[in-house]
């Protein structure tokens, strides 16, 4: 439940069937005095709601209007009377709510992932600003006035589910966005509210950037399950880098340079986002090493074994991944490592 230090009875947070959706730190908030955010996460095809509690403890006498945002998009717009506040007021928003005519229809919020897209892309950089992102701001009010007509109003208008461009998607770890279920008439009729803000600014903003676990963990989020305290680091080639680096200020780039280097061909690894790079990254590196510590106890097991009028010697030290074809003198023993067998090409002189 996300709160703001210095500022109690105000709390909100984001449910997903009836629990609370644990939240994360966001290493790079700015840390504002009236504003908190946070990570949360994304399961896909999960309805979700949010919820905004306020009670007597918040210090002020005024009024509330409450502003409810999904990926850039206002969705509601409520007024809360300080008597109200005063007995504790829960907040809940399902959905995006529609009003033509006499009724209206909800259509309930929903996890869904992103479509992307490869080639650059004719949106604007707004265009994905606040993807991926819930906002409830809560400004001090006044002066309200209630009546019962009220213009229509499509408030699901603009949530398009198009596919986004895969860099900015990379960018910006996006791996999910809000769609809306099929709308629900809703058959009561409400009041509705007018009323003034206080001051132009909210007196409090939460801010909940919802993303997949993997997601989570490739912006440091929440820690990499079995992963050392401390970030291991890469060593890269001597011909691309002077010196190691560490995984976490490493480049998209940097990680496809590593995976070229490792598969030992070019790859643009188009499509990929951060997590999935740098778990490949991992595979071919503990498989290289797999490959170097048994390469050299074979080496080792010939210079002990062999005479030396035998002229033995190993053809593949493996400093690169390289193909190699036997000949019609070459003998091939294939090795077993760990469920899968390689050839590990030995030629021997006649």
């Amino acid at each position: 439940m996300a709160v703001i230090q210095g500022l109690p009875g105000v709390q909100v947070e984001v449910v997903v069937d009836g629990n609370p959706l644990k939240e994360y730190d966001d290493p790079d908030s700015p840390g504002a005095p009236d504003a908190a955010t946070t990570y949360i996460e994304a399961k896909s095809g999960k309805n979700f709601e949010i919820n905004a509690i306020l009670d007597k403890h918040l210090p002020t006498g005024h009024d509330v209007s409450a502003r409810v945002s999904v990926d850039g998009l206002r969705v509601r717009r409520r007024y809360i009377a300080r008597h109200k506040i005063e007995s504790s007021f829960i907040l809940t928003t399902k959905g995006a709510m529609d009003r033509i005519g006499r009724f209206s229809k909800l259509s309930l919020f929903r996890f869904s992932d992103v479509e992307t897209f490869e080639g650059p892309s004719t949106a604007s950089e707004d265009a994905y600003e606040n993807l991926g992102q819930i906002e409830v701001q809560l400004h001090f009010s006044e002066n309200a006035t209630r009546y019962r007509n009220k213009p229509d109003r499509e408030r699901s208008f603009g949530f398009s589910q198009a596919a986004i461009s895969a860099k900015r998607a990379g960018k910006e770890s996006l791996s999910h966005r809000t769609s809306l279920d099929e709308p629900k008439q809703n058959q009561t009729k409400r009041f509705y509210w007018k009323s003034e803000s206080v001051g132009e600014k909210a007196f409090a903003t939460f801010i909940f950037k919802y993303r997949s676990l993997q997601s989570l963990r490739s912006l440091q989020a929440i820690p990499r399950s079995n992963s050392p305290t401390t970030t291991p680091e890469i060593e890269m080639p001597k011909s691309e880098h002077e010196r190691p680096r560490r995984m976490a200020s490493s480049s998209d780039e940097d990680i496809k340079a590593l995976l070229n280097y490792h598969t030992g061909r070019q790859n643009t690894w188009d499509g990929l986002r951060r997590g999935e790079l740098e778990a490949l990254l991992d595979y071919h590196r503990s498989t290289d090493k797999v490959i170097e510590n048994s390469t050299t106890n074979i080496k080792r097991k010939l210079d002990q074994g062999v005479d030396k009028n035998d002229d033995a010697m190993v053809t593949e030290e493996r400093e690169r991944k390289r193909k190699y074809s036997p000949g019609k003198d070459d003998e091939v023993i294939e090795l077993d490592w760990g469920g899968y067998s390689r050839p590990v090409h030995i030629y021997v002189a006649r």
